[in-house]
């Protein structure tokens, strides 16, 4: 196997971390060590430790968390702590109130992926709608990923009977549903081309995570999918309107939600 260029090494005592971090050069917000073979001068390396600590952050103690408002991000350059992460998705989107990164079981070093709880629905749709943000760190600027974070275990939220398997990540759904519930609503809709996301198994939130493209930050009961049939590309290949107007400014899809929901339609619908 080719050489990937970098290794973990796990210590004994915090008090070994500790030393080789006084023995390293700090430059340019990086620390660096001289690796020797004997008196000769191999190479200049970068060392980036890990605290264990830096693997959770939970902005208050106050309310419990809940799953439901949770995002996934992937791409999460390494040596990001849950604090930075946070402090970055609060000024972006706000109403952070925990994160937790993903860490290899054995290194407990950081894998590039975590989950973030958000207190509300409106921030929780606005992270899935943003779909990518701009990390900077002191090594790269880099986009990191946004998508719907499969809970380990929810009730349909169509009938509130059954088990959900299912998890619809279009933003014009964006609901879990039992698989008789999944058939009945998207197929009166004429949505029978979304795709769901699942899990292969419970206890591996971050393992099976779909590539499901996400756009449209929230379904517009004005514009309902009743007239899918006019929607159709030149390949006859059917989009639903979330799809279909990914090419207006986020901002405003984004206020259009927020105007809705602050507002609400006088008839109702299930999809709200």
């Amino acid at each position: 196997n080719s050489i990937l260029g970098y290794a973990f090494v796990v210590f004994i005592s915090d008090r070994s971390v500790e030393y080789l971090v006084s023995r390293c050069i700090c430059k340019q917000g990086k620390l660096n060590i001289l690796l020797k073979n004997g008196e000769k001068e191999v190479k200049v390396v970068q060392v980036r430790p890990w605290a264990l600590s830096d693997q959770v952050y939970r902005m208050t103690d106050a309310k419990p968390l809940s799953d439901r408002f949770s995002v996934f991000i992937g791409g999460v350059p390494r040596t990001t702590t849950a604090s930075e992460l946070a402090m970055l998705l609060q000024q972006t989107i706000g109403d952070v109130v925990y994160v937790s990164l993903e860490v290899d079981a054995e290194t407990r070093y950081p894998k590039g992926a975590a989950q973030v709880v958000f207190d509300n629905r409106e921030s929780y749709l606005t992270a899935i709608a943003m779909r990518l943000i701009t990390l900077t760190t002191v090594d790269q600027v880099k986009e990191i990923e946004i998508k719907p974070y499969l809970m380990d275990f929810a009730h349909c939220e169509m009938c509130n009977l059954a088990d959900a398997r299912y998890l619809c990540p279009e933003l014009c759904c964006l609901m879990y549903m039992c698989e008789p519930c999944w058939t009945e609503v998207h197929k009166q809709r004429g949505l029978l081309h979304h795709r769901p996301m699942t899990k292969a198994k419970p206890g591996s939130p971050m393992r099976n995570i779909s590539n499901c493209v996400t756009a449209f930050p929230f379904f517009n009961p004005s514009m309902d999918h009743h007239n899918h049939s006019v929607l159709r590309s030149t390949n006859q290949q059917q989009l639903c309107h979330c799809r279909v107007r990914e090419t207006l400014p986020l901002q405003r899809l984004l206020q259009q939600y927020i105007m809705q929901a602050n507002h609400p339609p006088c008839h109702h619908s299930s999809f709200i």
